[in-house]
């Protein structure tokens, strides 16, 4: 049985991620110095969908990457 994912940013998160040239272990440094709590397990949990992310989280993630919020949201399917 296949479970239902915890979150839509996952692959979103990775690519931008990836496309920043960040490892997981830097981009939790890089949230971590705008005053998040999120750790390289925590992110990589996020971006597998087996973690839910709450509000101020996708405001640090953003941030971290130097995007805005709306970023992180995969595009909506016509």
């Amino acid at each position: 049985m296949k479970r239902e994912p915890k979150n839509i940013i996952g692959p979103k998160l990775r690519r931008l991620r990836t496309s920043a040239k960040l490892s997981i272990e830097e981009l939790a440094a890089c949230v971590a110095d705008r005053g998040g709590e999120l750790s390289a397990i925590d992110i990589d949990k996020i971006e597998k969908r087996k973690r839910r992310v709450i509000d101020r989280e996708f405001v640090c993630l953003a941030a971290a990457l130097g995007v805005a919020v709306e970023k992180l949201f995969p595009r909506p399917r016509k």
